[in-house]
């Protein structure tokens, strides 16, 4: 039973709504352009990582793509001969491939109503937004293909790779578009994260790299390890774990109010708050050892007010890597200040 957010979208002040904070604005999202330029993609900072020693995925390489059919000549590899051109025109042809000089970059973003929540700052919905097009502003202006996946419970956005910047915006269309289709974190899912990343595998082209921005809350509801593993195999696989600091930690003293959305009741936070917490670290547990599993890098993404601060800390040009990543109590500290 999730924690009403702090305004409701039923109450919440016109500016509030102007300002971004509930819903993304297409504006606010391609303003981000700068902010993603100082982003270099390749080099993930650890800082933030889900859990100390965490294993980076292994380099997958670049697909190779076919360029031509040219005639056989004396050393060439006889698996690469082209049966049908060799026997049409009965002279041995080989086929030549080149390797593929952009890289698709795949964003899988989680747009369900969970998403739909907030505590202070900003909703979890527009955190993964904001963050998702800045890692897309990131790989245009290195030349990279891009491509979205969008989880919703209202249907799903599938954007294949395309170049340029009309990919970020169908992007940032298609996000707004997702976004405001939410009005209750307590609305019945129909999707379920290991469906969507199920669905990834069979559009995600070798030697990828794939961002996931997803709050994971029903990763116990699905094996998630499995589906993260196969996906692993030809992709570079980064899992950005978005949630509200209140979902880590409940206020430890005095009453406060729980809601479905329907009905409501008053919670004793001395009482409940400890396995509260106790709860949200299993699941960042289990979260972790799927990612290990799967030689995927997680990153713990709590919702704070300076996203931009976060981006650059992680994936940030020119910046000197600390010397030990923090633990995730550290993190979580210093994304709640």
């Amino acid at each position: 039973m999730p924690v009403n957010p702090a305004k409701p979208a039923s109450d919440t002040s016109a500016q509030d709504l102007a300002n971004g904070l509930i819903y993304c604005q297409a504006e606010d999202l391609f303003a981000l352009k700068p902010l993603g330029q100082k982003l270099q993609l390749e080099q993930t900072r650890t800082s933030h990582s889900m859990m100390a020693g965490v294993i980076r995925t292994r380099y997958k390489g670049r697909g190779m793509s076919f360029a031509e059919v040219r005639p056989y000549q004396a050393g060439d590899d006889i698996r690469t001969i082209d049966w049908r051109v060799t026997a049409r025109t009965q002279t041995p042809y080989t086929k030549l491939f080149e390797e593929e000089r952009e890289r698709p970059v795949y964003l899988l973003i989680d747009m369900r109503s969970s998403m739909f929540f907030g505590s202070q700052h900003q909703f979890k919905c527009v955190y993964a937004a904001r963050m998702a097009t800045a890692i897309a502003w990131a790989a245009l202006a290195k030349g990279d293909n891009i491509g979205a996946m969008i989880l919703s419970d209202h249907g799903e956005w599938d954007l294949r790779p395309k170049r340029g910047k009309n990919a970020v915006l169908a992007l940032i269309n298609a996000l707004v578009e997702a976004n405001q289709r939410l009005s209750n974190p307590a609305a019945p899912s129909g999707r379920s994260l290991q469906g969507f990343l199920d669905d990834a595998k069979r559009i995600v082209r070798p030697g990828a790299k794939v961002y996931v921005l997803s709050d994971a809350h029903d990763h116990a509801e699905g094996n998630i390890n499995s589906v993260l593993c196969t996906l692993a195999r030809h992709a570079d696989i980064t899992f950005i774990h978005i949630y509200d600091t209140l979902e880590a930690q409940l206020p430890s003293k005095g009453w406060f109010s729980v809601s479905d959305g329907f009905e409501r009741t008053q919670v004793n936070g001395r009482t409940i708050s400890q396995r509260f917490k106790d709860h949200f670290t299993a699941s960042q547990a289990a979260i972790a050892g799927a990612l290990t599993q799967s030689m995927s890098l997680g990153l713990s993404a709590p919702v704070g007010p300076d996203l931009e601060g976060w981006l650059i800390d992680t994936f940030g040009k020119g910046r000197t890597k600390r010397k030990s990543a923090p633990t995730m109590t550290t993190a979580n500290r210093t994304e709640a200040k």
